[in-house]
């Protein structure tokens, strides 16, 4: 076992850390199972509201998907979003998409997802993820180059 200052280590498989879990190898995994998990959860108490002859309208159910499941799946995207270039991560992300969209849609389970993404008007949720991560990049960069900027000034 490693040591440090003399107190002995374990080695953990996962680790929680500010709600992102990391893993060994950093696959981010482990990460996306849990988001996918949880908002599987949040899906599944939305759609007791929406039924095919009643329920919520289309509007408030994408409002509800945008406001609560989609920050559940895109939780901490800035750190893990490398991981959006993999199939795997990107199927397990868009199956919960596809859920979303097709109690949005009020459509059948054996719709396709994309059918469904574009009936319900939605992006797929890895290129919002994408654009997440670009714009929090960039926004990072533009305020440390206004900052830059700002000294130099002597206004």
């Amino acid at each position: 076992m490693p040591e440090w200052h003399g107190f002995c280590l374990r080695v953990e498989k996962e680790l929680k850390v500010l709600g992102i879990v990391l893993d060994k190898k950093l696959t981010w995994q482990a990460h996306v199972k849990y988001c996918t998990q949880k908002a599987r959860r949040l899906l599944a108490r939305l759609r007791i509201c929406v039924r095919t002859r009643w329920g919520l309208g289309r509007t408030v159910v994408q409002r509800l998907y945008k406001g609560a499941v989609e920050p559940v799946l895109l939780n901490g995207v800035a750190v893990w979003g490398a991981a959006l270039k993999r199939k795997g991560v990107v199927k397990q992300l868009r199956s919960v998409q596809a859920m979303a969209a097709k109690a949005m849609t009020r459509c059948f389970k054996s719709t396709r997802t994309e059918v469904a993404l574009a009936l319900a008007g939605l992006p797929p949720v890895d290129l919002v993820g994408k654009e997440v991560v670009v714009l929090q990049y960039t926004h990072g960069v533009m305020r440390r180059r206004v900052e830059a900027l700002r000294e130099g000034c002597e206004w």
